[in-house]
């Protein structure tokens, strides 16, 4: 478990029991920053020891748990930064959906149904689960079948480059195929078109940050049961721009 998501499991405890209980309530019980919070909840920076045993006083938590927040705080189950150069050769929209499905008890009966999804043979498949073996980003499960990914971050990647742009144009084509191909109690497609200042952008992108972070750690309450894979993918764009004076 990453420190991300052991806060984030932490934060949804409280939620659960006090509707009310926001990020700053929870910033509040930890003596944090709620910026700072904020990064470590969307896995965007690591706490530092002194940080970690404060929170770990603040939250009463057990010496196991304890344990666990302190491990992951080292780094044995921090996100791997994809390099560069590794996402601009090698990564592609395949690798996200892929590195999920392996979590999937049965994901050693499905390289028939990825490879139809992906456009590959089934042994293109195989060569790709080899490659991510080899590079340890994916590990065979030690107590059962299947497999355990790593938790990859596209951090460090500039969100201009091509490839960035063209994986983002592919999900949101998915999700244009799925209101023809997913029955509607299984999918959720909406809109909303509404009229803003620009000073409010910034706290828009916060919100649909905190929905993907929500959604991660509902995901962790059961993380040993899953049975499918799906994408979340967000679109908010100027449909009519700021005049220029």
């Amino acid at each position: 478990m990453t420190v991300q998501q052991f806060m984030q499991i932490q934060l949804l405890r409280r939620q659960e029991k006090n509707a009310k209980f926001s990020l700053r309530s929870f910033a509040r019980l930890l003596d944090t920053d709620p910026s700072s919070l904020s990064k470590v909840l969307n896995g965007l920076r690591i706490p530092s020891e002194e940080t970690v045993e404060k929170w770990i006083n603040k939250l009463k938590l057990s010496p196991e748990e304890a344990s666990a927040l302190r491990d992951a705080a080292r780094g044995s189950n921090s996100f791997n930064p994809l390099a560069c150069e590794f996402f601009e050769s090698t990564y592609s929209w395949v690798h996200p959906i892929l590195l999920e499905a392996m979590k999937l008890p049965d994901s050693h009966t499905r390289h028939d149904q990825l490879a139809s999804l992906f456009g590959m043979t089934v042994e293109q498949v195989r060569e790709i689960i080899d490659f991510l073996l080899t590079n340890k980003i994916l590990s065979k499960n030690p107590i059962g079948e299947g497999y355990v990914s790593s938790n990859l971050t596209t951090i460090p990647i500039p969100y201009t480059t091509a490839l960035r742009r063209n994986l983002q144009k592919k999900y949101l084509q998915l999700a244009i195929d799925a209101v023809e191909e997913v029955a509607f109690e299984k999918r959720d497609h909406s809109t909303l078109t509404v009229a803003i200042h620009s000073d409010d952008i910034p706290a828009i992108r916060d919100i649909i940050r905190e929905a993907q972070s929500k959604i991660n750690r509902i995901s962790e309450k059961r993380k040993d049961q899953v049975n499918q894979v799906y994408n979340f993918s967000s679109a908010f764009y100027p449909v009519i721009e700021e005049s220029k004076k």
